[in-house]
């Protein structure tokens, strides 16, 4: 079940998405969705032991961290700067480990651009700028290339909207 919001109006509808060939069924919820419908999701132990306030905090959070990593991925793929290799020297790899990345994620321009990867819909009204700090990102992204981990692999596991049932198992 998925449910998208209309754009002039803040109440969801339901819509039945479901992968071709699969039994996976994924659910999408608007950053509003009423307690009792985002309870639905949930099994009774999980209910049971913590709070709906505790379920929605981590949801959230779970995929603006998720967004976050998804967009510095994407942000990374146009960077043509040359990885770290065995022939580095040890002064360019210290300055490479102490390097960092800054970038800010809007949510609901990452929606409007990326709305595909996102598990709900982000009102303008509701989006906030969330400064992501990315540490050593040339080592990182050497080591990933090390163990034939490509960007694209890393992007499509860390987009939110294949994991919306793994958010909530959390």
């Amino acid at each position: 079940m998925t449910q998208e919001v209309d754009e002039n109006n803040s109440h969801s509808t339901d819509v039945a998405s479901r992968s071709e060939g699969s039994d996976r069924v994924q659910v999408v919820v608007d950053i509003a969705t009423d307690d009792q419908e985002f309870k639905k999701s949930f099994n009774q132990q999980t209910l049971a032991r913590t709070t709906t306030l505790r379920l929605k905090a981590s949801f959230h959070l779970i995929n603006y961290i998720m967004m976050s990593v998804c967009d510095v991925m994407m942000k990374s793929a146009l960077d043509t700067q040359r990885l770290p290799t065995v022939d580095t020297t040890s002064d360019e790899l210290d300055r490479l480990v102490r390097q960092t990345g800054a970038s800010l994620l809007n949510p609901f321009e990452f929606m409007i651009k990326n709305g595909a990867r996102c598990a709900y819909k982000v009102k303008q009204e509701h989006s906030f700028n969330i400064k992501v700090q990315e540490l050593a990102p040339k080592i990182f992204q050497a080591v990933r290339r090390a163990y034939n981990v490509t960007d694209e692999e890393l992007l499509e596991a860390f987009t939110p909207v294949h994991n919306a049932q793994a958010i909530r198992n959390f």
